[in-house]
């Protein structure tokens, strides 16, 4: 609506009334432009939320296994004090020379330093976690953390390298995010495309001049005579090939990532398998063990080295777990998902993605 007040008469007085009429779906791809860049928008901050769940996942697990290792260097301690007690024994019983209590000595010392260093880490990836958390490591003195199948990470062979490619493609946030892009710029060509109609502005029009009254039908349109928006029709492909260029290079890139995730993965896994071989038939021989000594065929100090070998093996297979389960990380950001057991989440246009857990969603 336009007013134009008299001049230079005071008596002239224009009142007009404009009702747009838009051509060729032009408002229809303005919103479906919109619509896109509001998917984009909302897939970026689902993204952003899996960062964070991937990092608190990966913080969690380091102070997990340091806390891990820790306990179990000084569960090593206690045997090899015992058997520095033992040997002090034998030495001061004259069986034995001073050497050999003096190696045992040595080597609790080393697991003394060994606990100093346990204890180091502990308390930074207690620190990085709160730190992931945006918590003060005070606030996590009191809290106990548990992750209940941290032992059991999912064997690789129920896992399929088809279906995990397909998963990232179909899964992927960023990749959802390049596709509501290109969808955006496609509604933006189509909107220019559709330029080249012209709109329609109609509506009628009171005049009042000296005591003289008029009604007017007004209409107006701009008729694109010369380049038919050409140039904005060019501008707007060009977008649309870089946005289609972006994807696709995106898509290779995600496709590539989790064939290598799925390829460590699987190689972590036997290495953990043979880690927990190893640490079973420890125990049994320690098992035998505690039987003998038990019927008086043995002492003390054989258990003791048994046991102390024990310990080192349960390391070894805590560093296994370690890589196992860095590498099933790496796994789910390739797929952007929990591929553990009960863990599944949903995507949706209409909601931010990785919200919460859905136990009804099956992939």
């Amino acid at each position: 609506m336009s007013i134009a007040p008299g001049i230079p008469s005071p008596y002239l007085l224009t009142l007009d009334f404009s009702f747009p009429i838009e051509t060729a779906g032009k408002r229809g791809y303005r919103l479906q432009v919109a619509h896109s860049l509001d998917q984009a928008a909302r897939f970026d901050l689902a993204d952003s939320a899996w960062t964070i769940h991937s990092g608190v996942r990966a913080a969690l697990l380091n102070y997990l296994l340091a806390s891990r290792t820790l306990e179990s260097f000084r569960c090593e301690e206690k045997v090899r004090e015992d058997q520095v007690n033992i040997l002090e024994q034998i030495f001061s019983a004259g069986e034995i020379s001073r050497q050999n209590v003096d190696l045992a000595r040595i080597e609790l010392s080393k697991t003394h330093a060994a606990i100093i260093t346990a204890e180091g880490q502990v308390s930074e990836t207690k620190a990085a976690l709160a730190a992931t958390v945006g918590l003060p490591v005070a606030a996590l003195q009191s809290v106990d953390f548990s992750w209940p199948n941290i032992d059991t990470p999912p064997n690789a062979v129920s896992l399929s390298s088809r279906e995990i490619q397909r998963e990232a493609v179909l899964n992927r946030l960023d990749l959802r995010r390049s596709l509501a892009q290109y969808a955006a710029a496609e509604a933006a060509l189509q909107l220019e495309i559709a330029k080249q109609y012209p709109d329609i502005n109609i509506g009628p029009g009171y005049t009042y001049e000296e005591k003289h009254s008029f009604f007017t039908v007004g209409f107006s349109t701009t008729v694109p005579l010369f380049n038919r928006n050409q140039g904005p029709i060019a501008e707007a492909e060009a977008r649309r090939k870089e946005a289609a260029a972006a994807f696709l290079e995106r898509q290779a890139q995600v496709t590539a990532k989790s064939e290598r995730a799925f390829a460590v993965y699987t190689a972590a896994q036997k290495e953990l398998a043979e880690a927990e071989s190893l640490r079973k038939l420890q125990e049994t021989q320690l098992q035998i063990m505690q039987q003998t000594i038990r019927a008086g065929a043995d002492n003390r100090l054989s258990l003791d080295n048994i046991e102390i070998q024990s310990w080192v093996l349960a390391r070894a297979q805590l560093d296994a777990l370690l890589r196992s389960q860095r590498a099933l990380g790496e796994l789910q950001d390739s797929v952007q998902r929990p591929l553990g057991p009960g863990e599944m989440f949903t995507v949706t246009p209409e909601l931010p993605a990785l919200i919460g857990p859905s136990k009804d969603v099956k992939r």
